[in-house]
């Protein structure tokens, strides 16, 4: 049975970001995945602040005491990796970029096994802004960079504009595909690549 992990980094329970996390997460549990979401407004992530504990011989782990440590495992149980977020400010919700910072403990002191290396990952991105070339899919190709050095797979992303809450439900091309990406994860294919 495959497993996938939601990262929520929207404060809006309900709003697109939610609605379109919770239609992949649907559409994987259809398909027989166990999933979770994760909300990372409810959780409490400090900022790294680069101490190097995480690199030092014999460490294993990030030496901040908080709620990263289960995010990272959850994330470690998972086959694939969910990245939900809103565009604010023309980028990630701070809270992912929280979590993502903390990454860095996942990472060996030679820079050469990263602990999530492997594992499927999925964009979910939305934006009040029409064009979401600005910054959805700005942000779907600054991640992709990390895939070579990290050896993690990007394999979709869900580029949405959505203004108003929960907007997105009425967007029916975009819940299909979120489901769609759901099932084939817990199915184990590989997702499209198609861009919006």
């Amino acid at each position: 049975m495959k497993r996938i992990a939601a990262l929520i980094a929207s404060p809006r329970k309900g709003g697109n970001v939610d609605i379109l996390t919770t239609a992949l997460l649907n559409g994987a549990a259809e398909a027989g995945a166990q999933t979770e979401a994760i909300y990372l407004i409810d959780t409490n992530v400090r900022p790294c602040t680069q101490c190097e504990a995480c690199h030092r011989p014999g460490a294993s782990a990030c030496v901040l005491a908080d709620d990263f440590a289960g995010i990272a495992d959850a994330m470690a149980r998972a086959d694939a990796i969910i990245l939900a977020t809103p565009i604010w400010w023309s980028s990630m919700h701070a809270t992912l970029k929280l979590v993502l910072d903390r990454c860095y403990s996942l990472l060996d002191s030679n820079w050469g096994n990263f602990k999530l290396s492997g594992k499927q990952f999925v964009l979910i991105a939305a934006q009040t802004q029409p064009d979401v070339s600005m910054y959805a899919e700005a942000l779907a190709k600054e991640f992709a960079v990390y895939q070579d050095w990290l050896k993690i797979r990007l394999v979709d992303h869900i580029a949405v504009s959505a203004e108003a809450r929960g907007e997105v439900a009425q967007n029916a091309e975009a819940m299909e595909k979120a489901r769609r990406i759901g099932r084939s994860l817990a199915l184990g294919d590989r997702p499209s690549l198609a861009h919006e």
